[in-house]
């Protein structure tokens, strides 16, 4: 017996949406998926209607590792620029997940950060030469998004010690 695309999950706090599943014994885990979209959707300040646990998936995977190894996960240059911004009262980090987020489009994140747009480029040349960042490797931008992620997600998530 199966079920054809069962994955909705209503609360109080809004409806959580699990990914798509075709067979009945996966049912606890699309159910499981739909209380975290709507847990983590909850804490990451979003309010919305539904919560698609593909939205938050990433900080689920996060759950599973202790919060004091998850900075072994994060690429040096990620941890530099965070340090560079305290230091320095400077919002690199966030530009160049904006930038990320938006598909490295200026415009959109000039957009998104209510910036000009050659202000954005600006800092994102400015991010690329001084932390030596080579904006056509993909694996690199990989490890800085990865990075980004842990460092919201322990921002969010985690209280201070």
């Amino acid at each position: 017996m199966s079920i054809s695309h069962f994955r909705v999950s209503i609360s109080i706090s809004g409806a959580g949406l699990s990914n798509s599943f075709l067979e009945m014994d996966k049912l606890p885990q699309a159910y499981n998926q739909t209380i975290k979209a709507i847990y983590l959707g909850i804490r990451v300040c979003e309010k919305k209607v539904i919560y698609h646990y593909e939205d938050y998936k990433i900080y689920d995977l996060f759950e599973y590792i202790p919060c004091q190894d998850l900075l072994n996960f994060c690429h040096p240059v990620a941890l530099e620029i965070l340090r560079y911004d305290e230091n320095n009262h400077t919002d690199y980090l966030d530009t160049l997940t904006a930038y990320f987020a938006n598909g490295k489009d200026s415009s959109t994140t000039a957009a998104t950060l209510h910036l000009h747009r050659n202000t954005v480029l600006y800092r994102i040349d400015r991010i690329a030469k001084l932390f030596k960042i080579d904006m056509s490797d993909g694996d690199l931008i990989f490890q800085l998004v990865l990075s980004m992620k842990i460092l919201n997600y322990m921002k969010l998530f985690k209280a201070p010690d």
